[in-house]
């Protein structure tokens, strides 16, 4: 959501997608291969065709077109670059996960995309079960070996990934060896992992621990256990979705991912990452290639993926750090970067692809029971007794519903705005559903949503709670109570259940301490000369925020939502002394230093602070400050009620709670206890005893119009 939210002017898609990046050195480009087993359409096998002819025939088609292949996995850049310099085909990508691979095929076999894919080994069961490739059987065939092929050509193993450890040795001394070393202590709150029920990373730790614990394929329980155990002892870090930002930003000192997505955020980060493999046991987790059974250009999908097993292109994925399918051999130099075949000792590849896809049904099957079962933990201690949460999550017949509707539209809600980012990466990665969200002020959301009442467009937004008012009086939102609606304070959500607010910031001064010597604490404090010039605010009749920051000086001032003319008159002081300068707060100008002091929320100059690396101190005025609480409500006639219902569920989830919090905003359920290290990245709770919390909405509504009419008359 924009920061600037205009107050008053109401204006006309079972599994993760993983990346690497990872560098793509220049190589010559390959000989194509002399003989193939070629398809003159998809489906058929016409063993013997010149490649010659059908590079021919690719030719023609002139373009390939993949799913989840995009330039910066596996050298994939590279490899599509050079198939397009010698053939003449052209490479383009949707990057997606293996489910949404699925999902996208099946959705399209009337009317066909793509040509090829790259999937992972534990979603090939249902891609060979809706008969979703074509046979084809590529010129390195016979050099393949048997459990990385399919005895009908319909898939092929192009590379392979062990489950490692990925250890900032910055914050981590005792680089840990063994899964056992995980479960010490000395790491409570450090290891990152994803929910194995939808990512192929944790489904590989979870196999691979049970490997190292005497099971393995055919008995996963040990490693459902193990996991169990990293989870009750605090050590398994909750709430930070693992990408490449949250290892970048020190929030997962221990990940657990793949070695060549290990190597490659190394790379990525410049951070001092060591990759470990577990010497107690570990997995090869496999990638096929295939081509699509409805393939709109069929031979340029052989020829590509003839290339990809080609002993070129193999070569260039080894200088991605993954692991070929065939033996080649390699540069000295790419040999040099990857870890030691020693390293590898205690490995274990699927047996078979029955085996293996039973194992991970298992797993799954595993991981819900623990999570049903156990209480989500956290390392920092509760301020105060939490209350009993009403349910543990959504109901199945919910969940099944939102699936079934694939996606969900947002109104201003980008991925920048109070870590959204990561309440979408838990909607797509939990339950691959899809999102689009067009950004947008609140005046502008609410004006979309009258203007298209009859032919309904988002499904769910977000508004500050000034706005609550309007949302009833215009039935803009239809009833919901997520489950855990009896966590939420009564002045924060809609007795009918019309909205409700998942997170709060408070008002408080951004101060760039290089500028400004002597830090001020209170408001009073910001009237002394020696601020003079200093302090930027927005204009309260374009901002919710600066308008927020008035009524915060009000209650500062003896006064609150139903009379917020004590921030008026402060604030005439203020300019009248001439403490205001006429710069509006953005980032350039924080940056630049032409705001010494800012007056925006806690949550924006502790983001401010992080993003910007400048020396801020973020103070929550002593004298007193006022609470902002955005809610978030499902609109009415939405396109996509179950899935915006399950937004619901997830954003007031103790995940979701703890995802707003990595935005530095503020969980509205007391009874979420954040990680201590990302608690440690806020003002202390003390600081926030003065907060005080607007319980009436709609004189909220209307303190809103009395500072925008005050704030004209001051300007004037």
């Amino acid at each position: 959501m924009k920061r600037n939210i205009f107050v008053l002017t109401v204006l006309a898609l079972l599994s993760l997608a993983v990346a690497a990046c990872a560098a793509s050195p220049s190589v010559p480009a390959a000989a194509p291969p002399s003989t193939a087993a070629s398809q003159t359409t998809a489906g058929t096998t016409d063993i013997g065709t010149n490649m010659e002819q059908l590079a021919a025939l690719a030719k023609q088609e002139g373009q390939v077109i993949s799913y989840g292949m995009s330039d910066d996995w596996v050298n994939l850049g590279k490899i599509f670059a050079n198939i397009e310099k010698q053939y003449g085909i052209k490479h383009t990508d949707t990057d997606m996960t293996s489910a949404e691979q699925i999902t996208h095929l099946l959705a399209e076999k009337n009317a066909p995309v793509m040509d090829i894919a790259d999937i992972g080994f534990d979603f090939v069961g249902t891609l060979i079960d809706n008969d979703l490739a074509a046979s084809y059987k590529n010129s390195q065939w016979d050099t393949l070996p048997e459990n990385f092929r399919d005895p009908e050509g319909r898939w092929a193993v192009a590379y392979w990934g062990a489950i490692s450890f990925l250890v900032n040795t910055d914050l981590v001394k005792n680089v840990p060896q063994t899964w056992d070393d995980l479960l010490k202590p000395e790491y409570k709150d450090m290891v990152c992992s994803r929910d194995p029920r939808i990512s192929t990373y944790a489904t590989g730790a979870v196999l691979a621990a049970a490997y190292a614990h005497g099971g393995g394929e055919d008995n996963v329980q040990p490693g459902i256990e193990w996991f169990k155990q990293l989870r009750d002892s605090g050590n398994l870090r909750q709430g930070v979705v693992l990408n490449v930002a949250s290892v970048q930003k020190g929030e997962c000192p221990i990940s657990l991912v793949y070695d060549f997505d290990g190597f490659a955020k190394r790379d990525a980060t410049g951070l001092p990452l060591e990759v470990v493999i577990p010497k107690d046991g570990t997995v090869g987790m496999l990638f096929a290639e295939y081509v699509s059974a409805v393939a709109p250009h069929p031979n340029a999908a052989r020829v590509a993926n003839d290339y990809l097993f080609s002993d070129e292109a193999q070569r260039l994925i080894a200088e991605a750090y993954a692991h070929p399918a065939r033996k080649v051999e390699l540069p000295a130099e790419v040999t040099a970067k990857l870890l030691p075949e020693s390293a590898y000792a205690n490995l274990h590849f699927p047996k078979s692809l029955p085996t293996f896809s039973a194992a991970i049904k298992q797993i799954v099957d595993g991981w819900n029971a623990v999570v049903e079962g156990t209480a989500t933990t956290s390392s920092a201690p509760a301020a105060t007794a939490p209350p009993a949460v009403a349910a543990s999550g959504p109901s199945e017949e919910l969940i099944a519903a939102a699936k079934g509707e694939g996606e969900i539209v947002s109104y201003g809600l980008p991925d920048d705005w109070v870590n959204y980012g990561g309440i979408w990466e838990i909607m797509s990665s939990k339950y691959g559903i899809g999102h689009k969200d067009t950004d947008m002020s609140s005046g502008e959301i609410i004006a979309a949503l009258k203007a298209e009442s009859a032919a309904p467009v988002a499904d769910i937004t977000d508004l500050g709670l000034n706005f609550a008012k309007l949302v009833n009086d215009e039935g803009l939102s239809q009833p919901y109570k997520n489950s855990h609606w009896d966590d939420i304070p009564d002045y924060a959500k809609d007795p009918d259940g019309r909205w409700a607010a998942a997170y709060w910031g408070a008002i408080a001064f951004l101060v760039n301490t290089d500028i400004v010597k002597n830090v001020p604490q209170t408001w009073e404090d910001l009237l002394k000369p020696e601020y003079k010039d200093m302090v930027c605010m927005k204009d309260p009749r374009e901002s919710a925020t600066a308008n927020m920051v008035v009524l915060g000086a009000a209650f500062a001032h003896g006064g609150d939502e139903t009379n917020p003319q004590p921030g008026l008159d402060f604030f005439k002081k203020m300019q009248e002394e001439g403490i205001l300068r006429p710069v509006s707060p953005g980032t350039s100008q924080i940056q630049k230093g032409e705001c010494p002091i800012a007056l925006f929320w806690d949550f924006d100059g502790l983001s401010k602070k992080k993003e910007l690396g400048m020396n801020f101190d973020v103070v929550i005025p002593k004298d007193g400050s006022v609470a902002g609480l955005y809610i978030q409500f499902v609109t009415k006639g939405a396109p996509h009620p179950n899935a915006a219902k399950l937004l619901t569920e997830i954003e007031f989830s103790d995940e979701g709670q703890i995802a707003y919090a990595n935005g530095f905003v503020h969980p509205i359920r007391s009874s979420v206890q954040l990680p201590a290290e990302l608690q440690s990245q806020f003002p202390p709770a003390a600081a926030y005893e003065v907060v005080k919390f607007p319980k009436d909405f709609v004189a909220l509504d209307a303190a809103a119009q009395k500072i925008s009419d005050g704030w004209a008359e001051l300007v004037q």
